[in-house]
């Protein structure tokens, strides 16, 4: 059987359910998700700024994860570049 890939991405929704936990938590996973909603729904300037937040602490907080914050740089470049990001 054939499958087709079906998307049920939601930005709209996944910014919304993010936002408290970005606010609460300021946690480095968290602004990288909420920069890539908000990237999706078009808000560029808003993603740029949460993605610079989000490599910054990354790289302050887990500088050995260097493929993952490479993986975070690319998504801010994009983000610069008036792209979203889509997984």
């Amino acid at each position: 059987l054939a499958t087709t890939k079906t998307h049920h991405a939601d930005p709209e929704r996944a910014a919304g359910m993010i936002q408290p936990l970005v606010m609460y938590f300021n946690n480095w996973q968290y602004l990288d998700t909420f920069a890539a909603a908000h990237a999706r729904l078009g808000n560029f300037d808003l993603a740029i700024v949460m993605q610079e937040r989000a490599v910054a602490d990354a790289q302050s907080q887990v500088p050995e994860l260097t493929d993952t914050i490479a993986q975070m740089q690319e998504r801010l470049e994009m983000f610069q570049g008036n792209q979203a990001y889509e997984e």
